[in-house]
């Protein structure tokens, strides 16, 4: 798949949860496998394997911090991945996050159209070292 066609689905996945619909991403555009990485720097975080379980883990998120609107700042492509800068609005009833605008950072890897797997940063600097440091075991 091209690169202009993944960024293509990025951008339907994110235009998806704004319209609050975790089910039509995950059975659309999430792989069977599919892996997804909380932010190191989340104390409950932690990967999460398999469609079932990263549901439940979104789900838990969004009952947690609400549902909010992202904005895609930007989407890098870097090597088989894609960096997918956001920013949203904290909802107000979410308790545990300051009031404000975040930035959040996606790095997201596509195969055959569908995610596989999908890291949590909490800004671009940390998501960069990871997949600098990831370039360098390689």
């Amino acid at each position: 798949m091209a690169r202009a066609d993944d960024i293509a689905t990025l951008e339907l996945i994110y235009e998806a949860w704004n319209e609050g619909n975790v089910a039509r991403i995950a059975e659309r555009y999430w792989s069977d496998r599919i892996e997804w990485h909380d932010p190191v720097e989340l104390e409950q975080g932690g990967i999460y394997v398999g469609r079932e379980r990263v549901i439940g883990r979104v789900v838990g998120l969004a009952a947690d911090i609400g549902v909010p609107l992202l904005r895609i700042e930007r989407i890098t492509p870097l090597g088989g991945e894609y960096i997918v800068e956001l920013d949203f609005d904290v909802v107000p009833a979410a308790a545990e996050l300051p009031p404000g605008s975040i930035a959040l950072v996606h790095v997201a890897r596509i195969e055959g159209g569908r995610v596989v797997r999908l890291r949590m940063f909490v800004n671009a600097d940390s998501a960069f070292a990871a997949l600098a440091d990831q370039a360098a075991r390689a």
